[in-house]
């Protein structure tokens, strides 16, 4: 697996993170399996997943390089 990018996105109901990695098709599958469908979203037209942080977890056992991002501290820039 190779995960490109990952960042936060969504609304505050919806709070997750997109992540971009290349086609695998043994990975889907597990996301499917494992992450409730409440809890992901495939964005066709971006080629990305939307994974709510409740399954941050979940996602972190499949794909362990997420960790590196889900971890970086998160900053709030002001003008």
């Amino acid at each position: 697996m190779s995960l490109r990018q990952a960042y936060p996105g969504g609304e505050t109901e919806t709070a997750g993170w997109w992540l971009h990695f290349d086609y695998d098709m043994e990975l889907i599958e597990k996301l499917k399996a494992q992450v409730p469908a409440s809890l992901r979203a495939w964005d066709e037209t971006e080629w990305r997943w939307r994974i709510a942080n409740a399954a941050e977890d979940i996602v972190r056992r499949l794909m362990p390089a997420a960790g590196a991002f889900f971890d970086q501290p998160r900053f709030l820039c002001r003008l």
